[in-house]
């Protein structure tokens, strides 16, 4: 955030653009899950595409080395999110976007490895990992915001409402490992 308000960007103009980056973090958080992380099969070689994306980590949900982002994945889209805020918001207005839509990305890697290999002790932390887990272990086609689940209402992608202790024996050995 320094170095947006080192560009002439007053506090509160840096301050709505991190905040304006943290909501564009968010749908692309949505929209990447929803249609390249569950990319549709349609043949052996689009089904090891969806495997190698994500269909391991739905595989292997308590591995954590599979929680994260590798550097290799993170870097590259962070230098292509960067051009296209430099291009869309001129040299001076970039920073703070950029920063919010970095700050949403540590955010979203941070929450998912802990809905997995932590244990949430708050009401809000307990309701997040067990929407994630629904979407792990029942519906797969819904629940696709981790860290921004709001989106799943604003899509329609929130699936059905279950009562508490109806998920699988396989998210339960998760939740276990957990602990």
């Amino acid at each position: 955030m320094s170095i947006a308000l080192s560009w002439r960007q007053g506090p509160l103009h840096t301050v709505l653009g991190v905040f304006a980056g943290y909501l564009v973090w968010t749908v692309v958080e949505y929209w990447l899950h929803r249609l390249i992380f569950h990319l549709p099969v349609i043949g052996p070689k689009s089904a090891r595409v969806a495997f190698v994306l994500h269909g391991v980590h739905h595989d292997n949900p308590s591995d954590e080395t599979r929680l994260v982002m590798p550097i290799g994945a993170s870097l590259p889209m962070a230098l292509v999110v960067f051009a296209v805020f430099r291009l869309t918001l001129g040299a001076s207005a970039v920073w703070g976007p950029f920063a919010g839509f970095a700050i949403g990305y540590v955010i979203y890697d941070e929450v998912h490895w802990y809905l997995h290999a932590g244990k949430p002790t708050s009401a809000w932390g307990r309701w997040v990992r067990r929407q994630h887990f629904l979407h792990h272990f029942s519906e797969p086609t819904s629940r696709f915001g981790v860290s921004c689940p709001w989106l799943d209402y604003v899509f329609f992608t929130r699936g059905t409402q279950r009562k508490t202790g109806s998920l699988s024996a396989t998210a339960s050995d998760c939740s276990s490992a957990a602990e």
